[in-house]
């Protein structure tokens, strides 16, 4: 989503933690372990809730990206549960549920949702089985008027590894060192997910406070992505331009390595876990 800055960032997540402790037991109850993957490429992983391996087609996850760079340059992980009328975003570390939720009856989908900041956006568009397409607007927080950001195309994940008989591919799956500080319970570390739609893989990466110099609290979109065996290889997009990550696997996670651009030199190292949480939990 869109890059804000830390002050702001920081105070909004203190007032979304409260109660996360609840939220988390009640959807651990709901936890599924996920179809069994090589464990030499990356070990065991899993699916965020019972609602994510519905058998029906009105809940599903979506992945979304946008070709405007500047105004809406992040990853957008989406929820809708038709049947139930309801959905939510990926924001920091957990999904927030749209302020409001509207399905036409010809395929008109309207959502609307408050970011870091409490700043408010709606997305307009339209939703078939495959995905949804439309326009971004943010409110603007005096005069409540709405102003166009950018275009957002959203696509159908896919929950089951179809692929995973394909050496190249890479499967289902998150890494991660994420953990909260001491003083004040801000989010620290490094988040990596693999995601699956119908094109092939796709994948996020979020750093939290304390790893390097990278973006904070913004889900970037993975691209370049390559595996050679047990090396994964990627980009993300930030303001001054590509930056290139080596995750190499392992049997407890990963290393996940910075590269200096046009080098192969390793600039900063950290090791990561797997998580079989891949994808966000839906606590309400």
């Amino acid at each position: 989503m869109m890059i804000i800055a830390g002050k702001e960032i920081r105070d909004d997540m203190r007032k979304r933690r409260k109660g996360s402790q609840k939220a988390l037991l009640l959807t651990m109850l709901a936890c599924l372990a996920f179809l069994g993957l090589p464990a030499r490429i990356i070990g065991r992983t899993g699916i965020a809730n019972a609602q994510a391996v519905n058998t029906q087609d009105s809940a599903s996850y979506f992945w979304g990206t946008s070709d405007d760079a500047q105004h809406c340059g992040g990853a957008f992980l989406l929820y809708l549960d038709q049947s139930r009328n309801t959905g939510g975003i990926f924001i920091v570390t957990k999904m927030e549920k749209f302020r409001s939720l509207t399905f036409g009856n010809s395929g008109d989908l309207q959502f609307e949702w408050t970011s870091l900041g409490d700043v408010n956006y709606r997305f307009s568009g339209h939703f078939t089985q495959e995905g949804f397409s439309g326009d971004i607007s943010q409110e603007k927080p005096k005069t409540h008027e709405e102003s166009y950001l950018c275009e957002l195309s959203a696509t159908r994940l896919i929950l089951k590894n179809e692929l995973m008989g394909a050496r190249s591919q890479i499967n289902f799956s998150r890494f991660t060192n994420e953990g909260y500080s001491s003083d004040g319970g801000d989010p620290t570390g490094v988040d990596i997910r693999f995601l699956s739609t119908k094109n092939g893989t796709v994948g996020m990466i979020t750093f939290y406070a304390g790893l390097w110099d990278e973006p904070m609290f913004t889900p970037l979109v993975l691209t370049n992505i390559q595996r050679n065996g047990s090396v994964i290889r990627f980009d993300a997009r930030v303001s001054d331009g590509l930056r290139h990550y080596r995750l190499t696997v392992n049997a407890r996670g990963g290393l996940f390595c910075r590269v200096e651009q046009d080098s192969q030199e390793k600039h900063s190292c950290t090791p990561l876990r797997t998580d079989r949480h891949v994808l966000p939990l839906i606590d309400w």
